[in-house]
């Protein structure tokens, strides 16, 4: 079976992130790596929608630093 994975950018991540599916893109995209810039875009305000989300996302391993 070939890896599947993709390179997140922040508008789509934050999005899925706000919904609390990050766990849902990780079933349908394999590997999601998130670049260093665009972490930062999304959890740079602790306060933005989504970060915490995003946060907890590395932490649970959903998301993968490249």
């Amino acid at each position: 079976m070939a890896i599947r994975l993709i390179v997140a950018d922040a508008g789509p991540l934050i999005i899925w992130a706000r919904l609390g599916r990050l766990d849902l893109l990780r079933e349908i995209c394999g590997e999601v790596w998130v670049p260093a810039r665009v972490e930062q875009e999304a959890v740079s305000d602790p306060r933005r929608p989504g970060a915490a989300a995003i946060v907890a996302g590395f932490a649970a391993g959903l998301l993968l630093r490249p």
